[in-house]
């Protein structure tokens, strides 16, 4: 049995007064929270525009991130732009090299309900950006900016 278990059926009824005081019934309701707590809902963007230079992106939780389009290609994922490992786990980068037309995005598919997938200018759609990545590679940059 897991601890708050425990403490959840440890909470006394009051025999004298025949119902649980006020600190009683917090518990109570703090406990049931606890036992019929739903998952996180899970992270979906709601709206996605390119804006100039930028693409926005407005996530189901009410926040937005912002990347500029160079950033985002520069972060591409994939196998091609990142490396990937071989069987030892070493990851060998291959050198990438761009022009002007790899930081002009043409479109982009949504894929299976869990990522992005830009395609470029310059050919490139090889890249599937996780939407846990997305937000991470906001965070991260929103704090370089603000440093």
């Amino acid at each position: 049995m897991r601890a708050f278990e425990v403490w959840c059926l440890e909470l006394p009824w009051d025999l004298e007064l025949g119902f649980w005081s006020f600190r009683q019934a917090a518990q109570a309701l703090l406990c049931a929270r606890k036992l019929t707590s739903l998952p996180e809902m899970p992270l979906e963007p709601k709206n996605i525009q390119q804006i100039g230079s930028e693409l926005a992106i407005q996530w189901n939780d009410g926040t937005e991130s912002f990347f500029d389009l160079q950033l985002l290609r520069r972060a591409c994922p994939c196998a091609a732009c990142g490396g990937e490992p071989d069987v030892l786990g070493n990851i060998s980068r291959p050198h990438v090299t761009y022009s002007d037309k790899s930081f002009e995005l043409t479109g982009f598919e949504i894929v299976g309900g869990y990522a992005l997938q830009p395609r470029w200018r310059d050919g490139h759609g090889t890249g599937i950006y996780s939407f846990q990545y997305l937000r991470r590679l906001a965070e991260v940059n929103a704090s370089n900016q603000s440093a």
